[in-house]
């Protein structure tokens, strides 16, 4: 079918994909835009056609009879690609990423499913959107990829540049007063399993809000957003009243464009915040652990233009000494070497080029 695109992302309506279907939407009016999900009660816009992606008989004949396929994730083995059909690979991350991926983390682990997966969305990969240089090379290693790249940026940071819109849905979505600041604490999950994401929040949240006040003044609320992976364990962590648990809000890029500062360990949306000088801190008790045993990474821990922390006390004397200038100095100069040109518009960029491949039907 000529007209159809199919999109999957692993966490339902949100990343690249959303931003992207928002484009095409205005773009186009012949396009039948399919989302796979596991959850048919998604809010999507009008245009969009949800699909229960568990129901095997539905996915495959989608995918099957779909012009182009736009994934975060690996497309299934058993998904057979005709040459006719057009795969995008659009990633889950922003234009830098911390962390290997794909085919360098599955040799990492030895994990021959991962391998076989990723030896296969090698070879049926068409284009890969990235945004900048760096992003296309760790793609390049990561899917095992010689293909051809187009950069447009990060479709899902877009929101960051224009974060009022977003403000009053999150504070409402939290229950609180939209003049509070917001602090979004996003720990990444642990593979290892006595060190697991839930097991290892060590944040002292009472120090922390205390802090916040100290240095920036006003009122602090701090957003809990425990990785997708293990979300639906979040309610197990206790918190006081001024931490807010918002692990199963649908878009984490609104939750940081409602934020005033952002708190992760190894997480790659640390990136998103700096493209707008948002401040940003890391909090990595276990980083030894972590780069040994869990994931090798792409970029030198001591090297990022954040503040790093293995304690709590260590925490508030960073976010005590924060000075905005110097920081936006640092953040200017790692993104110029790692060639991210970041500017609100990835999202209109990947759309044209996706509907350039697409015939029109009208």
């Amino acid at each position: 079918e000529e007209n159809k695109v199919v999109f999957y992302n692993q966490n339902g309506y949100c990343g690249h994909g959303k931003y992207i279907t928002e484009q095409l939407l205005q773009l186009r009016k012949d396009l039948d835009i399919v989302w796979l999900a596991e959850n048919l009660n998604l809010e999507v816009p009008e245009g969009v056609r949800l699909v229960y992606s568990p129901n095997y008989r539905n996915f495959i004949y989608e995918m099957e009879t779909a012009k182009a396929w736009v994934f975060d994730y690996w497309v299934p083995t058993y998904i057979e690609k005709r040459p006719e059909q057009v795969y995008f690979q659009v990633k889950h991350w922003a234009s830098v990423t911390l962390k290997t991926f794909g085919m360098d983390v599955a040799l990492f682990q030895k994990n021959r499913p991962h391998i076989y997966n990723s030896l296969y969305n090698s070879k049926i990969i068409d284009y890969i959107i990235v945004g900048s240089r760096f992003d296309e090379e760790s793609c390049r290693s990561g899917f095992a990829f010689s293909g051809e790249v187009y950069y447009a940026g990060s479709p899902r940071s877009d929101i960051l540049f224009r974060s009022g819109e977003v403000k009053s849905k999150v504070c409402q979505y939290c229950g609180v007063n939209e003049e509070v600041h917001l602090l979004v604490y996003t720990p990444t999950f642990r593979v290892v399993e006595d060190r697991s994401e839930l097991g290892n929040i060590q944040l002292d949240f009472e120090k922390l809000r205390r802090s916040l006040m100290d240095k920036f003044g006003g009122d602090w609320y701090i957003l809990l957003r425990v990785h997708p992976y293990t979300a639906r364990k979040s309610e197990d962590i206790c918190h006081p009243e001024y931490v807010i648990d918002v692990s199963q809000y649908s878009d984490s890029q609104e939750l940081v464009a409602a934020s005033d500062i952002l708190i992760t360990d190894y997480s790659s949306i640390m990136f998103e915040p700096a493209f707008v000088n948002k401040p940003v801190f890391l909090y990595a008790p276990d980083q030894k652990e972590y780069i040994n045993e869990e994931r090798k990474l792409l970029i030198d821990y001591d090297t990022l233009p954040f503040s790093i922390s293995g304690t709590n006390e260590e925490l508030m004397e960073n976010i005590a000494s924060f000075d905005q200038e110097s920081y936006q100095d640092a953040v200017e100069k790692f993104l110029k070497q790692y060639g991210v040109q970041e500017d609100g518009h990835a999202s209109e960029r990947a759309a044209d080029f996706i509907s350039r491949k697409i015939p029109n039907t009208i």
